[in-house]
């Protein structure tokens, strides 16, 4: 063989041996890829687990009223909150220790103690603004019983209402500092009525036929009520369980203008006073999280554009949503509010048959202005809600 055909094997193999390196390396970084993004999955999936059963203790740890406790006692060992609550002792060390392990207590010298930064997020309500107590009594109640009924709608189709299982009172904890606190400053006081320009306090201060649609427990009604005592006040409900809350609030408050209309027997259509003609219709309807979880929303949009005055609004306040799949997916709620969905909201709203089923991604602007026109409205606008960002809230007339 000739000295240029020797060099011309040698480049050959070299460059073949480069070559089966080189795929070699390729074939091993992808590799690499697909089990490091498999490690990060099986990471994440741990991650979920610990939160999920962190997120149970917390309400365990509420239930029980153990970071009231601790907080108002300073750092304690195992055996004085022992003392204190009479609970046993080797619950509590499991429990705090759990506590402590995921960062929402911290232990030194044998002692436990809340930590500042989680005392505003896990006292109860009626003491902290920013609690989430009742966040975690929600979510509870959604995942003790409901992912069977979840199973059985995705069957199907056929979902169930708020009153199955155990979470109106969980709902009614996670919004009452919003309706306590903010209702009033965030949206009623900065509501102009449409064909007039007069503050929506005016009219209420006057004396206002108002309906609170989807009432709840009646937090929203009641702060309305006694805000506003020369107006009366009519709280449309579905769920028996919340309409029972409500009727012993009234007779604990002594509350005067509120009467509870259960929705099976009276609905909005028949306005104020049923039966009659002059003096029937509502100048003020205020709706919160509502339209997503109902069955029928348009008929109830029409039903109360024939009870809405003519100078009359209605405040909407539902979940900031988009139009699109992908544009809901980008937001960064996307995952918690789907999940609410899927548990709670759409089972609502398919708990019958040939529903609309919204679910809680589902009332965007362009659709609620689309159904509104559709159903005679005139007036359209929206007001941004400082206190809840992720909330939409329209004025209809």
């Amino acid at each position: 063989m000739s000295a240029s055909g020797s060099s011309y094997s040698l480049t050959c193999f070299l460059a073949g041996a480069a070559f089966s390196v080189c795929a070699s390396q390729a074939i091993a970084w992808i590799r690499g890829g697909r089990d490091s993004a498999a490690a990060k999955a099986e990471k994440k999936c741990w991650k979920i687990v610990e939160h999920s059963l962190t997120g149970a203790l917390i309400y365990v740890m509420d239930e029980l009223g153990i970071y009231e406790v601790l907080w108002d006692s300073g750092p304690s060992t195992v055996k004085e909150l022992a003392e204190t609550t009479g609970y046993s002792e080797r619950w509590l060390l499991e429990l705090l220790s759990q506590a402590a392990s995921a960062g929402i207590c911290q232990y030194d010298a044998q002692k436990f103690a809340l930590r500042p930064e989680y005392a505003s997020l896990l006292l109860r309500p009626e003491r902290e603004l920013k609690s989430f107590t009742g966040t975690f009594r929600f979510l509870h109640g959604l995942v003790s019983k409901r992912p069977e009924a979840t199973i059985t709608a995705a069957k199907t189709g056929i979902g169930v209402d708020y009153d199955f299982g155990d979470v109106v009172d969980g709902i009614d904890q996670k919004n009452r500092n919003f309706f306590e606190h903010d209702l009033l400053p965030d949206i009623i006081c900065k509501v102009q009525l449409p064909s007039t320009k007069e503050p929506l306090t005016d009219l209420l201060l006057k004396g206002a036929n108002v309906a609170d649609v989807g009432c709840g427990c009646g937090v929203s009604t009641l702060v309305l009520a006694r805000a506003f005592p020369n107006s009366q006040f009519y709280a449309f409900e579905a769920s028996v369980k919340s309409m029972n809350v409500l009727k012993k609030r009234i007779e604990e408050m002594g509350v005067t203008n509120v009467t509870i209309c259960n929705v099976a027997t009276r609905t909005v259509s028949d306005g104020p006073n049923p039966g009659q003609i002059d003096n029937n219709e509502f100048d003020f309807i205020y709706s919160h999280d509502l339209l997503h979880d109902m069955t029928d929303p348009r008929s109830l949009i029409k039903e109360i554009r024939g009870r809405l005055s003519k100078n009359g609004c209605w405040v909407i306040v539902d979940v900031k949503c988009c139009p699109t799949l992908k544009q809901n997916m980008a937001l960064p709620s996307a995952a918690m509010n789907y999940g609410f969905s899927c548990l709670l909201c759409l089972s609502s709203a398919t708990s019958c048959e040939n529903a609309e089923g919204l679910g809680t991604m589902g009332l965007h602007s362009d659709l609620a202005r689309q159904w509104m026109t559709e159903a005679g409205y005139t007036h359209f606008s929206e007001l941004e809600i400082k206190s809840k960002p992720d909330n939409s809230c329209f004025i209809v007339a």
